[in-house]
């Protein structure tokens, strides 16, 4: 693949109007990036070495655009390169799968692009393998990579037909800063209170009334138990919230009762900070303790492992401001800055005497 054949051929992947709008040096700095980026990516397949890398290009550079130009350039090559696209907006997503959709009609191409969202996902999911283009939502990915859904629907694209199927690995395209951070908090007011997951998934689970109050009645002491002996020990971190519960008969009705919820009937939320209690029931130093003006928090996060779902470009303009949150697991590739909007702001501050 060579980026030549995409700077002459322009005009066949974006109409002149809208090119013109675009700051050009920037434009082509992202699309050599993407380009890069699926080349180097697309040989390293086979490979247990893997891409992660982060684009800072800032606002304004045409990230989206380079995007749409990259996908029609690889539905026409000879080598067929899949994709997993992730969106932070559904309507950004929908533009672009509208764009391609039409750019493939055009020419007859079957089966280039689909999308997924809440609407289709029963309907999709089955066949996802047999179109080079994904498009997915953060959240959606978010879950897929917490284990919630079926990664394998959405990580590969089957070429040829059983018994002489091939499977080829997506590459992995993130537009914006993807939801870096699995987080829950614990604690005993009305917000965040610590058994509001376990009501709702005791909804959809088979439980008595007396075992419901029971489990509830449990958990609220094991919280509110680590959130004052955390103070009298003046601990910024937790221990494991059953150290004072072990060998009881609560504690282990309560281990019984959350081994029966049925997650399966339970929603994200609720069952990520199922997960997060039964972490916080075992581990030391998971979660940080939090005082402040209304009460006491128990805070628990970690960074999502997106790295770790294969060969991924992230596009985040604000990557050198959360440097940080990719430390040591990705690639920062610096842009070059052409607009500068820092130092364009301006700040005019007029001083007027009123008695409003």
């Amino acid at each position: 693949m060579e980026q030549k054949n995409i700077e002459n051929d322009i005009s066949k992947y974006i109409d002149e109007g809208h090119f013109v709008n675009l700051h050009e040096q920037a434009f082509n700095d992202v699309l050599k990036l993407l380009m890069d980026f699926v080349q180097d990516g697309s040989q390293l397949l086979k490979s247990k070495d893997k891409l992660a890398w982060v684009c800072d290009s800032v606002m304004g550079s045409g990230k989206t655009t380079a995007i749409k130009v990259l996908l029609k350039y690889l539905a026409t090559a000879s080598t067929k390169i899949p994709l997993l696209l992730v969106f932070a907006e559904k309507n950004l997503m929908l533009e672009v799968y509208d764009e391609i959709n039409t750019f493939a009609t055009d020419r007859e191409a079957r089966q280039l692009i689909e999308y997924v969202d809440s609407s289709n996902v029963n309907e999709v999911s089955q066949t996802l393998n047999q179109f080079q283009f994904v498009c997915i939502t953060q959240q959606r990915f978010r879950d897929l990579t917490l284990n919630f859904g079926n990664w394998d629907e959405y990580r590969v694209f089957s070429l040829g037909r059983k018994p002489v199927e091939r499977h080829i690995e997506r590459l992995i395209i993130v537009d914006e800063m993807p939801i870096l951070v699995d987080e829950a908090v614990f604690d005993v007011a009305s917000k965040d209170n610590s058994v509001d997951w376990f009501d709702k998934l005791a909804e959809g689970s088979d439980f008595t009334a007396e075992e419901i109050q029971m489990a509830r009645a449990t958990i609220m002491t094991l919280i509110t138990t680590e959130i004052l002996e955390s103070a009298d020990e003046e601990r910024t971190f937790t221990k494991p919230l059953k150290a004072g519960m072990q060998q009881t008969k609560s504690y282990n009705r309560l281990v019984s009762i959350i081994n029966r919820i049925n997650t399966d009937k339970g929603d994200f939320e609720s069952v990520r900070k199922l997960r997060w209690f039964k972490k916080l029931l075992h581990q030391n130093r998971l979660g940080a303790i939090d005082r402040h003006k209304k009460g006491t928090s128990i805070l628990c996060a970690k960074l999502i492992p997106y790295h770790k779902k294969g060969n991924i470009l992230i596009l985040d303009g604000t990557a050198r401001l959360n440097a940080g949150l990719y430390k040591g697991n990705y690639e920062i590739k610096t842009m070059k800055n052409y607009h500068e909007y820092r130092k364009r702001v301006k700040f005019h501050i007029r001083e007027i005497n009123t008695t409003g």
